[in-house]
């Protein structure tokens, strides 16, 4: 399966100090939307920031963030890509709100636990490849809503149950 990717060229970058290191900067990856706005991947969220323009070309320096909205990882040529071909609606259902991440992951251990389920059967009743599944367990990866959904049925808990326990 071909990964739809953004091109390198298209994302810029917003500079910030690193507050580590007086000398040293940071560069996250973003997708810029306006003149003041654009879509930043920090830590792995996607987040909205304000930025203002630099001397440099692709490079912004950050006035505000907002909250973060959603669990993306690290791949930003694909989460950019999906982000400027999906509706709304669809990039929703294939990234997880950053909220629901950790407490699914850390619900979903339990859950499997409970059930007295190995990896390897929850990976083969969910037709999943095993290293799909443990990159959920492991907080590498996300499951899409459709895969959450079928995991809490499996589980026996609601989809509920994996964030609010």
């Amino acid at each position: 399966m071909e990964l739809n990717r953004l091109q390198k060229e298209q994302i810029s970058y917003i500079h910030l100090p690193d507050p580590d290191n007086a000398e040293e900067s940071i560069y996250l990856p973003s997708y810029v939307i306006s003149e003041t706005q654009a879509y930043v991947i920090c830590d792995g969220h996607l987040e909205l920031a304000v930025i203002s323009p630099t001397f440099k070309p692709n490079v912004f320096e950050l006035v505000s963030f907002s909250n973060p909205i959603f669990y993306v990882g690290s791949d930003e040529q694909a989460v950019f890509y999906d982000l400027t071909t999906m509706g709304f609606i669809d990039f929703a259902k294939k990234y997880m709100h950053t909220t629901f991440h950790e407490k699914c992951r850390r619900n979903l251990i339990e859950a499997r636990w409970r059930k007295q389920l190995t990896v390897n059967e929850v990976a083969e009743l969910l037709q999943m490849p095993i290293h799909d599944y443990l990159r959920i367990e492991y907080g590498t990866s996300i499951p899409s809503v459709d895969a959450a959904y079928s995991l809490a049925n499996l589980l026996g808990t609601s989809i509920e149950g994996l964030f609010f326990p």
